[in-house]
Parts: structure tokens; sequence; C-alpha cells
């Protein structure tokens, strides 16, 4: 398995690309909750 690692990742960041060309993307990526600093930006702290 270890000898096929950069293959796993190839295949990983070719459907990431593919999945970059459609908009409801997000959606499989989970960006529409998730800020760039990892935060949940749905949840509120009160």
């Amino acid at each position: 398995m270890e000898s096929h690692l950069a293959l796993l990742r190839l295949v990983e960041l070719e459907s990431l690309r593919e999945l970059a060309q459609n908009g409801n993307a997000r959606r499989y990526l989970g960006l529409d909750r998730v800020s760039l600093n990892g935060t949940d930006s749905g949840k509120h702290n009160s």
C-alpha cells in the first residue's frame, strides 16, 4: 500500500480538480460550513 500512496494522492487531486469545475462542489467539500481557518462558520457561541 505504501508504494501506491503517490498514485492515491494523484487520484485525490484529480477528483478535487473535477469538483472545482462544479459550482455545487462546496457542498461535497464542506466549504459552505467551514471557514479557511477551520472554524465552523455556521455555529454561534453563546
